[in-house]
């Protein structure tokens, strides 16, 4: 097979071979080892995700060309995800979003399907071919829309994805896939997404677990329920009998006691009196709520340190989320300072405090996570819950109130927080919105231009007072 690559590029398939060739004038270089350098020092820049790039066996000059060589013979081609389930499908997607995320540190790479193999031993997504200083990339697409139509494709029969699929377009049209495919197209950043991609794999793996404890506990039940009928059947008689042959109550020793507890409730009073009668000078009872510094919200930070010291507790915490005791994940957790954690452990934190009616604590002790509790809460179809979490705080954090003020159609608050927060795609259509709500169409304009959006410029121009 062979098909016109990158451009200026062709490649040909062999069996289990693949030769990338491109023109020696091109890259300005003439020695296959400066190109296996080159190689191999930007993938220096890379930690885990080196993992999701393929390297060339072998590099050859021939006839004024470039060869690169590649061995495909362990991987699949991405005709492969169309096969398996949705649970069996996301370990590969989330590769496809590390490869995506590389491109912050100038990884660049050829969003072509056919530059994508799987690796079924290590369920990732791998690349052919990226950018080094010698192989250029002709071809720059928005990495995550590219991550998003990869998803598409895998799940249903397009083999170009122009927007939102039909249900008809699906493989499989139950709704978990449906589902999938309607949130990723909702998400407008690649931290989302990814974070998105990990809380549905716990999900998915709980289900999974419930289903399999289902036959145990009936049987169980079936077992022991003869049993239990027959100790039921006796001991009601027994525990009549014996209230009637209580012993009567000594009158005097009643009296005692009496007294005794009432001195104690008039002593407990008077020791209450001062908190629950307000201060004669009338401060308030409540203290006001502190707001959340900028830099404690700083996303570029490394906050978390990924220690081994609670890897125990972690991995405990883990087993019991996995089987739905989030109560027992919940005090596992709370218990383990945070910035202990690694970015992995944001998904299963977020979930087990949220299903124990605990993420309002969370924030305040980790205010950095705001982004990703909205997320998962935007994810999972439940941001309706988002003022009462805000209401259990102990501080006021942009990223809540700006989300709160505008559910709560407070826009001028609302507005009050844009300079204390990252805005992205979302929230430039927030903006948008609470400024026209105000009638402030000329800022509204500014704003609209500032941020270059087409789309939000356009509805700004059309929109009548």
């Amino acid at each position: 097979m062979y098909k016109s690559f990158n451009k200026l590029g062709s490649i040909e398939i062999e069996g289990n071979q693949l030769k990338y060739r491109i023109a020696t004038q091109e890259i300005n270089v003439e020695d296959p080892k400066e190109i296996e350098k080159d190689i191999k020092r930007n993938l220096v820049k890379l930690d885990e995700e080196k993992d999701n790039y393929l390297l060339p066996f072998d590099i050859q000059t021939i006839n004024r060309y470039m060869v690169l060589y590649y061995d495909l013979s362990h991987t699949y081609s991405l005709e492969y995800l169309r096969e398996i389930s949705l649970k069996e499908k996301l370990p590969y997607f989330l590769s496809l979003v590390e490869i995506a995320k590389s491109e912050r540190k100038n990884i660049y790479v050829l969003w072509d399907r056919m530059n994508f193999v799987l690796d079924k031993y290590e369920k990732k997504a791998k690349v052919i071919l990226f950018e080094t200083d010698h192989l250029k990339i002709y071809e720059r697409e928005n990495n995550l829309k590219s991550v998003v139509d990869i998803m598409t494709y895998a799940m249903t029969t397009l083999n170009k994805v122009l927007g939102l699929p039909k249900r008809n377009d699906f493989i499989d049209t139950s709704p978990d896939n449906i589902n999938f495919i309607e949130t990723i197209f909702r998400l407008d950043n690649l931290d989302d997404l990814s974070m998105y991609i990990e809380t549905l794999m716990i999900d998915l793996e709980e289900k999974e677990n419930e289903i399999e404890e289902v036959p145990q506990k009936s049987f169980l039940k079936n077992t022991r329920l003869p049993k239990r009928k027959k100790e039921n059947e006796k001991k009601p008689k027994y525990k009549k009998t014996e209230q009637k042959k209580r012993k009567p109550v000594d009158k005097n020793n009643k009296m005692m006691k009496l007294g005794v507890g009432f001195f104690a409730f008039t002593m407990l009073v008077y020791l209450l009196l001062p908190v629950l009668l307000p201060s004669s000078d009338g401060s308030k009872g409540e203290k006001e709520q502190e707001i959340i510094s900028v830099e404690d919200l700083d996303t570029g930070k490394d906050v978390f340190a990924s220690s081994e010291k609670y890897n125990n507790n972690l991995v405990s915490a883990y087993r019991k989320a996995y089987n739905s005791d989030y109560k027992d994940a919940y005090k596992l957790l709370s218990n383990i300072p945070k910035k202990e954690l690694s970015n992995s452990d944001i998904p299963l934190l977020i979930k087990v405090y949220n299903e124990s009616g605990k993420l309002g604590s969370l924030l305040d002790e980790m205010p950095i996570l705001a982004g990703n509790v909205i997320t998962f809460l935007l994810t999972n179809d439940k941001l309706e819950s988002l003022p009462e979490i805000a209401s259990t705080m102990e501080t006021k954090n942009p990223y809540i109130e700006f989300e709160v003020s505008y559910m709560m159609e407070e826009y001028e608050t609302m507005l009050s927080y844009m300079d204390k927060i990252d805005i992205n795609g979302r929230k430039e259509q927030q903006i948008i919105d609470a400024y026209l709500a105000l009638g402030e169409k000329e800022e509204a304009r500014k704003f609209a231009n500032n941020v270059g959006n087409p789309d939000l410029i356009k509805q700004v121009e059309q929109y009548n007072n």
